[in-house]
């Protein structure tokens, strides 16, 4: 059986987002991805340095999970989603009704 071993976190990119995102903590989940808490994406998008330590974290760690998400609107969760990427939410699984135009641009 082969077994693949997930990096660790980055402690550069813990800091910064960290420090980007005041009193917020990132975490590894096991065995794989990452947990953000204490912010909030009704905050808006974060800044670009922010934005690729994540990116980085996503790609090494293969997703970070937004922690206390609560409230968000369908039209919030999607504008967030559009922060990382080609600019589309892509899903394989189903498409989200508030989807601009259901992703089929």
């Amino acid at each position: 059986m082969i077994t693949a071993k997930v990096p660790p976190l980055n402690p550069e990119h813990v800091g910064l987002i960290a420090s980007k995102f005041c009193g917020s903590r990132l975490e590894p989940l096991q065995p794989i991805g990452a947990a953000l808490y204490g912010f909030s994406l009704k905050q808006g998008s974060p800044d670009e340095s922010a934005l690729q330590a994540l990116e980085h974290v996503m790609a090494q760690r293969g997703f970070v999970v937004f922690k206390d998400q609560h409230d968000l609107s369908p039209e919030e969760l999607v504008k967030s989603c559009c922060w990382f990427g080609g600019k589309q939410v892509h899903s394989t699984h189903a498409v989200h009704p508030a989807t601009p135009n259901y992703n089929r641009d």
